[in-house]
């Protein structure tokens, strides 16, 4: 059975023209990009679940979430990046 997971913060950091790049500070190794906003907030929910889903799989637990962390992290970057919390896709972790 599958615990809820939570949201998760997500730093999005603007590149060239319109696109994005993410990363998440609680989960090391999950990273998404996207041309445009919406996409790199597509993108990243997507990489965020399935990382997760083979989190899970491999028998561990879902990380905890600490907005603080992810605070401390935005606040030492550039004025062009974004902390924005994302849930996983229920749907994708049941996969």
């Amino acid at each position: 059975m599958i615990e809820f997971i939570k949201d998760y913060p997500a730093i999005f950091e603007a590149g060239t023209k319109e696109s994005y790049s993410v990363f998440f500070p609680d989960i090391p190794g999950c990273i998404s990009a996207g041309d445009t906003f919406e996409e790199a907030k597509v993108n990243a929910i997507e990489a965020l679940s399935l990382h997760i889903s083979g989190m899970i799989e491999d028998g561990e637990k879902a990380p905890q979430s600490s907005i603080k962390k992810s605070m401390q992290t935005v606040s030492t970057m550039s004025d062009r990046s974004l902390l924005v919390m994302l849930e996983p896709d229920q749907l994708l972790l049941t996969k």
